[in-house]
């Protein structure tokens, strides 16, 4: 079933300039999709534009037969930084928005616990830190066990352990989730599928996390600290990141290899991941390397 349609959306800011390009995707029941990015590339225009936040200039949205207002009665948000009522207690806030909400009885408990808010009931939110208002937000969104939970870098402020708690024990099997996030780890670990963008266009389409693995040529990569950009090497196959020199390789015997020995043995081989297909794909957008190597990206759509 598809929740959310954007059909060739694209929207601007006052002076024009383009916050999303022509964006085509859907978001079925059951996905959890994560819309990966560097800082700028147009995640948070996306959700706000799906939320009516943003006005589109062109193309249009769908919310399978809902209106917007009828689509978030069923749906929460967690936005990065939000305060809420900050010389309210905790108790207060919660008890608040499960009245609000509607929320079933015990639920106020049942997620004060899992997120550690039990022991800062009484607390003010005005002294709470980044990562106690951060677990705040996600249990207002939990609240009503919303169908659908749009999560704008709910992860951010939150340590890996928490982050963890939240996709295991409410978000991994039943909810339909939307979300950004900086944390690439968490993407591959719990998004079903995953979309790229920068400059707010798509550089790829919603797929499978599993298919894009498999699709893509490069298994590995060789990071490297010194500077091997004499070195011949395929087109396409090489980007820098953090300072370090990245070498993609189809796998371990791989004869680029036997190059970059004959010049330094101070290198690790790793695992491709996903921010590796990324900076590949973005290094590559304007070329045919894309078509070529991953054959099936136009098929990925839907």
């Amino acid at each position: 079933m598809d929740l959310i349609k954007l059909n060739h959306v694209s929207c601007f800011a006052p002076n024009r300039r383009a916050l999303l390009n022509d964006i085509d995707i859907t978001l079925q029941e059951g996905d959890h999709l994560a819309v990966l990015g560097s800082n700028g590339a147009g995640k948070t225009s996306l959700l706000e534009v799906i939320l009516g936040i943003i006005k589109p200039g062109k193309g249009f949205m769908s919310y399978n037969g809902l209106s917007l207002s009828e689509f978030m009665k069923e749906s929460s948000v967690i936005w990065d930084q939000v305060d809420v009522f900050p010389w309210l207690k905790v108790k207060e806030v919660l008890r608040y928005f499960a009245l609000l909400k509607n929320a079933k009885n015990g639920v106020v408990s049942e997620v004060s616990h899992l997120l550690g808010l039990d022991v800062m009931m009484e607390s003010f939110v005005k002294t709470l830190s980044k990562g106690e208002k951060k677990k705040l937000s996600i249990a207002i969104a939990l609240l009503n066990d919303p169908k659908v939970l749009i999560m704008d870098e709910m992860s951010s402020d939150l340590d890996r352990q928490t982050i963890n708690v939240i996709w295991e024990s409410r978000l991994k099997f039943s909810k339909t989730v939307l979300f950004t996030t900086h944390h690439w780890d968490e993407a591959q670990d719990y998004a079903t599928k995953v979309m790229f963008m920068q400059d707010g266009s798509i550089v790829l389409p919603p797929v499978h996390v599993n298919r894009l693995f498999e699709d893509f040529p490069f298994k590995h990569k060789v990071v490297i600290d010194v500077d091997v950009s004499h070195l011949s090497l395929p087109l396409g196959c090489q980007f820098r990141l953090e300072g370090h020199h990245v070498i993609l390789l189809k796998s371990h015997q791989d004869p680029i290899l036997d190059e970059i020995i004959k010049h330094t043995q101070r290198f690790s081989v790793l695992d491709v991941e996903l921010t590796d297909i990324y900076n590949f794909l973005v290094q590559n957008n304007e070329s045919n390397i894309i078509r070529d190597l991953l054959p099936n990206s136009k098929s990925y759509k839907g």
